[in-house]
């Protein structure tokens, strides 16, 4: 059980460090060069864990899985390449939030479109995120009035 806290740990300081440093390396390197790598790497990740923790069965089945299913390492290509040429104009921290709240989003339509299951535990927290985006938001437009801005009578 202590292993799943350990990944858990591990993804949540991935989840902030990874779109810091696509962003030095669109900087670097040009947005199409630095997704390449990205996704490169990722793949080869992705092998290495499938090959150490599964049996070569998983490979033998790989030709049989429908093509649409495939649909999701193009659409994270797409992804890693709009993360890439966002993450030099927008602050981190917006990345952040605006990925976790797509991965959320996506969640609950696939919940929703494959197991028939609505949780309005995740729309409440996507509604709140969206208020705290609000509020940040709101927060830097309110201008403070000083003594040396008020109008002299």
């Amino acid at each position: 059980m202590i292993l799943y806290y350990v990944f858990a740990l591990i993804l949540g300081i991935l989840f902030i460090v990874v779109p810091i440093l696509n962003g030095q390396n669109a900087l670097a390197l040009g947005t199409f060069k630095a997704s390449f790598f990205n996704y490169l790497s990722a793949t080869l990740t992705a092998f290495v864990f499938l090959m150490l923790f599964s049996n070569l069965e998983v490979f033998k089945k790989l030709p049989t899985i429908p093509p649409h299913y495939y649909l999701g390492g193009l659409i994270g290509c797409l992804v890693i390449l709009l993360l890439n040429y966002f993450t030099t104009k927008i602050k981190a921290f917006y990345i952040v939030i605006l990925l976790f709240m797509g991965q959320m989003t996506m969640g609950l339509i696939l919940d929703y479109s494959i197991m028939g299951q609505f949780e309005s535990k995740r729309i409440l927290g996507l509604l709140i995120i969206c208020f705290g985006l609000y509020l940040q938001n709101a927060k830097k437009e309110v201008k403070q009035i000083t003594p040396k801005d008020e109008p002299i009578l």
